[in-house]
């Protein structure tokens, strides 16, 4: 780990209407708003243990209420997966609702689609994925082959993402 990685999550307390919001933000995410000194302070304090962040606060703050904007757009407490961009950077939240306790938990993360590595292995993906359409390749043998092949996880899942070829029969 160097100096600017972060090793512990964060956790802020909202509300929305009388629902208490925990947000849970990833190391990630921390790093992305934290300064040098705020990386250096967190990484030293102990689990659980209280300290005064203000300014990566007020970066909380902002993404809480870009979240709470979303809540009461879609008009649900429970959200599977979202995008959203506070600073230029996307960031993935998904949320889930204990409606009894009125408590809403929230997860936000960094989004792998930040990282110019990553759009450009999506493009070649695609490029490959197209150039073998064009080539007339059996298409779900490719899909099975270019799965097998990225099982290590140095290539993004675009491919599974696709959803299978269903065999067509003639009657």
């Amino acid at each position: 780990m160097t100096n600017n990685h972060v090793n512990k999550s964060l956790m802020g307390t909202y509300k929305i209407r009388d629902m208490i919001v925990d947000i849970y933000f990833s190391p990630k995410v921390i790093e992305t708003y934290a300064s040098d000194e705020e990386i250096h302070k967190l990484n030293n304090i102990k689990d659980f243990q209280k300290a005064d962040f203000k300014n990566l606060e007020d970066h909380f703050e902002n993404i809480f209420k870009i979240i709470k904007e979303r809540v009461l757009e879609f008009r649900t407490y429970t959200m599977y997966f979202d995008t959203i961009e506070y600073q230029n950077i996307e960031l993935i939240w998904s949320s889930s609702c204990d409606h009894e306790l009125k408590l809403m938990e929230v997860d936000v993360s960094y989004s792998q689609m930040n990282d110019p590595k990553y759009l450009e292995s999506i493009a070649e993906e695609v490029n490959a994925f197209n150039e073998a359409q064009e080539n007339g390749e059996d298409m779900q043998d490719w899909i099975e082959k270019r799965r097998e092949e990225n099982k290590d996880g140095s290539k993004p899942k675009i491919v599974g993402m696709l959803s299978d070829i269903e065999e067509t029969t003639i009657h």
